[in-house]
């Protein structure tokens, strides 16, 4: 959720979804914890996925400033 996040940070969550942030149509899991992370990302750093950069140094690939 980006309501979550704070400038040029990652929000990530392990565990259990809250009710609210889960479609009707999809299957809800099951864990025992729900775990937040916050992670600076502002300097330095790239999230990769599939081998696509989709942020780095805090902002991703949709937003303005992005350096590919």
């Amino acid at each position: 959720l980006f309501d979550e996040k704070m400038g040029d940070t990652v929000h990530l969550a392990v565990g259990a979804a809250i009710d609210e942030c889960v479609p009707e149509d999809c299957e809800f899991n099951d864990s025992a914890v729900h775990t937040d992370m916050i992670v600076d990302m502002s300097e330095d750093s790239f999230i990769e996925i599939d081998g696509e950069i989709v942020q780095r140094n805090g902002t991703f690939v949709f937003e303005d400033g992005f350096e590919a």
